[in-house]
C-alpha cells in the first residue's frame, strides 16, 4: 500500500498502469469461449464408442463421463441426452 501520494509504491503503480497498451492480436481481442452442448446420442453404445460421433469435443473420455455423471463404460440408447463441450478458440 502506498502511504503517501508520490512515494515509491505510488510511482511504481503508475508506471505499471502506463505500460498497458491496446490489444493488437485479434485472437486475444476476440476469444471464443467453450460451450456446453446438450444433444441426443446419435446411436446406441457406450460413452467411449459415442465420443467420436459427438462432434468436436474439448473434453476427454474421463472428463466427459464426469460431466454426464456416469462411468466411462455407461451405455446410452439412441436419443438419450448427453452433454459435451464445444471447443473454444484459445491463444
Amino acid at each position: 500500500r502506498s502511504a503517501l501520494v508520490g512515494d515509491a509504491d505510488d510511482l511504481a503503480i503508475f508506471r505499471t498502469v502506463r505500460g498497458f497498451r491496446p490489444l493488437q492480436d485479434a485472437a486475444r481481442a476476440n476469444p471464443v469461449p467453450e460451450r456446453v452442448r446438450v444433444q441426443g446420442a446419435p446411436a446406441d453404445g457406450t460413452l467411449r464408442a459415442l465420443l467420436p460421433r459427438l462432434g468436436p469435443n474439448a473434453l476427454g473420455l474421463l472428463e466427459l463421463s464426469i460431466l454426464n455423471g456416469v462411468d466411462t463404460t455407461a451405455t446410452f440408447a439412441t436419443g438419450a441426452w448427453l452433454k459435451s463441450v464445444e471447443p473454444g478458440r484459445r491463444r
